[in-house]
């Protein structure tokens, strides 16, 4: 199945936004503790960078489809399906898990963040952060919240596999008018503490819309895509200027109207125009962040994190609460190449040796 380059691109762009999100978060922590009223640089209106979640989750039900398109009906391709999955996404989540957990040993002598997490959690925590399960705490490497959405989609998905392909709109829209009139009815909420939650949050819709996408695009209609693109950028640059609030409502429905409908429209029209992807240096550097987005989005966090305790200490240029606008900018720049260096590391020496060897013995075996 060839590669879409434009997806990896926007993989790429999703990752950026989230990182520059990440950032202005740790500078808003270094400030935090500091008398100084200065305010982080990047913290609004990329706050909203988060929306580059929105972005992975229309993807992710886009690529479903796409990868899919020859499967027949089987149990031995819908394992194949899930197992295709579940190495892409456990064993360097794992790794970082691990990571994470021993930045919490050092921290707090126990595995987990000790001061949040009550010990009567404490071993539902760890089990569910490993696994990748609902519950009620944020997993132990926090961006894990988004891999069980991912999760569970892949476990649906492999079941819709069985009907037949024509059928799968079908499908596909019964899922969606379920998850709607569950949430509807008050059974979801801003997160995925328990399995009712994950059934039916909102953030289902933005797979299975990306799933349609691809339907769309698989049937060969090209219904003005330079018009959906720019569309969809328009209101996805704006939900980013104009919503400043990551209240309830938009943690549960607002992301989803705001920022996963113009996901929608950029990827069908991204993709629609394969083509005129641009090849310049441009193009390429967003193309090789799509391949090491998923490295980006599990390490960046551990890397601001570290960095955020060793370049105030090594120089009061990297600290914003010491120098003000330099120092947000200092700190914002080595954070953000400090982040993409380490991920593209990850991705080379790590996330791909792992995934190969892994689909490589698992394909000998059967």
């Amino acid at each position: 199945m060839a590669q879409l380059q434009s997806i990896q691109a926007l993989r790429g762009i999703a990752a950026l936004l989230v990182l520059l999100a990440h950032i202005g978060v740790i500078e808003l922590r270094l400030l935090s503790v500091s008398t100084s009223d200065e305010t982080p640089l990047l913290l609004q209106p990329l706050a909203n960078g988060v929306s580059g979640v929105d972005i992975f989750f229309v993807i992710s039900g886009f690529i479903m489809v796409y990868v899919s398109q020859s499967y027949v009906s089987s149990v031995r391709q819908s394992a194949d399906f899930l197992i295709a999955r579940f190495v892409r996404v456990y064993p360097i989540y794992w790794v970082f898990l691990a990571l994470a957990a021993i930045g919490m040993f050092v921290q707090y002598g126990l595995p987990y963040d000790a001061i949040d997490i009550p010990a009567d959690r404490a071993t539902n925590h760890v089990i569910s952060s490993i696994l990748l399960i609902p519950q009620f705490d944020l997993p132990i490497l926090v961006v894990g919240w988004t891999l069980v959405h991912e999760l569970f989609f892949y476990l649906v998905f492999a079941v819709l596999l069985f009907a037949p392909r024509a059928q799968l709109g079908v499908w596909l829209a019964i899922w969606g008018l379920v998850v709607l009139s569950g949430s509807l009815l008050g059974l979801s909420d801003t997160g995925a503490r328990s399995l009712i939650e994950l059934v039916f949050s909102p953030l289902t819709l933005e797979f299975i819309g990306g799933a349609f996408v691809a339907i769309l695009y698989l049937s060969g209609k090209r219904i003005v895509p330079i018009v959906a693109l720019a569309v969809g950028a328009i209101g996805f640059l704006a939900g980013l200027v104009f919503n400043a609030n990551l209240d309830r409502f938009f943690l549960e429905w607002g992301r989803v109207l705001i920022f996963g409908l113009p996901s929608l429209l950029i990827v069908y029209g991204a993709v629609c125009l394969e083509d005129h992807y641009p090849k310049n240096l441009v193009g390429r550097f967003f193309s090789t962040l799509g391949d090491w987005s998923y490295a980006l989005y599990l390490s960046h966090l551990l890397v601001l994190l570290a960095l955020s305790m060793i370049l105030p200490k090594m120089s009061n240029l990297f600290d914003p609460a010491a120098t003000g606008v330099l120092g947000n900018l200092l700190f914002a720049l080595v954070g953000l190449i400090g982040s993409i260096i380490f991920a593209g590391l990850a991705h080379r020496f790590l996330e791909r040796p792992l995934t190969k060897a892994l689909n490589s013995r698992l394909r000998l075996k059967r």
